[in-house]
């Protein structure tokens, strides 16, 4: 299993690779895991060390700190990434709006319907435009 994809945005003019994003599954996991797993374990680890006297337990909370930060902020930029990316997104949602303010709305796309449907949750870009 890769623990990351490419993902290619077409143009009129050509396809380019954007840049490669973790992928939804592996980002969900390691949220968890830093939102809930290294915070529960780091207090757990700080209550026994006072309980049993344990040395240094300062060392090892501030170690797990500091990964959780990193950690943190890594899984944001990543998620930068692929929200400007659209790699989520199953088609476009356009709107188009006249000069009096009328609107007409278009779906548009990027997998075959039926395969959609097997899905739990699907994601479309909004693209306003005014003519």
């Amino acid at each position: 299993m890769s623990l990351t994809q490419k993902v290619e945005k077409t143009t009129a003019a050509n396809t380019t690779t954007e840049t490669t994003v973790i992928t939804p599954v592996v980002y969900d996991w390691i949220k968890r895991f830093v939102q809930v797993i290294l915070p529960a374990f780091s207090a757990l680890y700080l209550g026994m060390a006072q309980l049993y006297d344990w040395s240094s337990p300062e060392k090892v909370v501030g170690t797990v700190a500091l990964i959780t930060t990193f950690l943190g902020v890594s899984l944001n930029i990543s998620s930068g990434r692929y929200v400007q990316s659209d790699a989520g997104t199953v088609g476009e949602f356009v709107v188009n709006e006249d000069g009096g303010g009328a609107a007409g709305y278009r779906l548009v796309l990027n997998e075959n319907p039926e395969d959609l449907a097997n899905q739990e949750r699907i994601t479309f870009k909004v693209n306003k435009n005014q003519s």
